[in-house]
């Protein structure tokens, strides 16, 4: 079976060589590495004018599109801007598609490995693969610290983690994941008993595509002063922390929650790490926050898809008369302790690979080549 590894960054490209040359190397197989700027050529631009496409590029294009509208450096940009991003975009995925199917068929790839599958190259390429009936394999950054995850069903929301409580009541524990964090916030005076909501950015997938009422950072925070307008003095002390990676300019909104908010504050200079240690609880759309809260064993509502809302684990909220719920709720709640230790513990021993793709050593290039392994030959698709 040939199996071919996208990739569409010098860091993708990188790791996938090397992890082509250890399967090599233990004589398994020799997967194909695929970097996406060789597979573009001449003969596509013509042929992507007459070939009939999928509506799925539609959709690709869209979802692109909503990304950029969600950049910060977009603000402003008027709909002539739109209509000419839409017709550049459309007109790349065709040529993508085109490039992508060739080379795909020409080279007889059995088996697709790629990063993400939500970007804009990445998702026209699982499209050309699917429509070969070419499976795939997803890479991304893993469910625990320090880990990856290969996943046959994707990343983040559309993994292949079981979501019924009842898969992991039974389930035989080997250890307790816990994470231990030392140190406080004594350098910042926070309030005594607070809940902990993380921004996210804005044109990630995790908000462009899995958080269906929240549109964004300025959403969520209209949502959280709703609330303390119908909560009053019963609502928490909140505290809110920008994404470090985050383009996003929020002095504006920040001073707005400065004038009209007695509950809601924002403290950026402390660990994210201390700020979930030292809450009550944490709320967040689907953030990864969600998941180092659960290590910490903290309680968790979630506002959007992620793959850790699972009942019992965690609160979930699909409206702000939901989220009202919960918050009012959350006190006297106690997520059942046995179903949080064992999904952790599923994802530790039966999901995860062990290491960061971003800094491989043998041991992390062992445990993919054995995960590859299985996903491939059980054909489970």
């Amino acid at each position: 079976m040939l199996i071919a590894i996208f990739a569409s960054r010098d860091t993708q490209r990188q790791y996938a060589s090397k992890l082509s040359g250890y399967i090599t190397s233990i004589g398994d197989r020799k997967p194909l590495v695929l970097w996406y700027k060789d597979l573009l050529k001449i003969k596509h631009w013509v042929k992507a004018i007459y070939t009939s496409m999928p509506s799925e590029l539609d959709l690709a294009v869209a979802e692109v599109i909503k990304e950029k509208k969600n950049h910060p450096k977009h603000s402003n940009s008027k709909s002539i801007y739109w209509k000419f991003f839409e017709f550049i975009k459309s007109i790349e995925s065709k040529l993508l598609y085109t490039s992508y199917h060739d080379q795909l068929l020409n080279r007889k790839v059995e088996q697709l490995v790629i990063w993400n599958g939500l970007k804009f190259r990445q998702r026209i390429a699982v499209i050309a693969a699917k429509k070969l009936s070419i499976p795939c394999c997803f890479i991304e950054r893993g469910a625990l610290p320090g880990t990856t995850t290969l996943d046959l069903k994707g990343i983040n929301y559309l993994n292949s983690v079981p979501r019924d409580p009842a898969y992991y009541i039974n389930r035989n524990i080997k250890d307790t994941l816990v994470t231990e964090v030392s140190g406080n916030g004594d350098s910042v005076e926070l309030p005594d008993d607070y809940i902990f909501i993380p921004f996210q950015v804005n044109i990630d997938s995790q908000i462009t595509m899995f958080s269906p009422w929240i549109d964004n950072m300025f959403s969520l925070v209209e949502l959280l002063l709703e609330v303390e307008n119908v909560l009053g003095s019963s609502m928490p002390n909140v505290i809110l922390k920008s994404h470090p990676s985050c383009e996003q300019c929020y002095q504006e909104l920040f001073e707005k929650i400065t004038k009209v908010s007695k509950k809601i504050f924002v403290i950026n200079d402390v660990e994210t790490s201390i700020l979930i240690k030292d809450s009550s609880a944490v709320v967040t759309i689907n953030s990864s926050v969600g998941m180092e809260a659960l290590l910490m064993r903290k309680k968790v509502i979630v506002l959007g898809q992620a793959f850790y809302n699972i009942q019992g684990i965690t609160l979930s909220a699909n409206s702000t008369d939901e989220l009202i719920k919960n918050i009012k709720r959350v006190s006297n709640w106690e997520p059942n302790k046995h179903l949080t230790s064992s999904f952790l513990d599923y994802l530790k021993y039966e999901y995860v690979v062990k290491g960061s793709w971003h800094k491989p050593n043998l041991e992390h290039f062992q445990s993919m080549a054995q995960r590859l392994s299985l996903l491939v030959n059980s054909r489970a698709y």
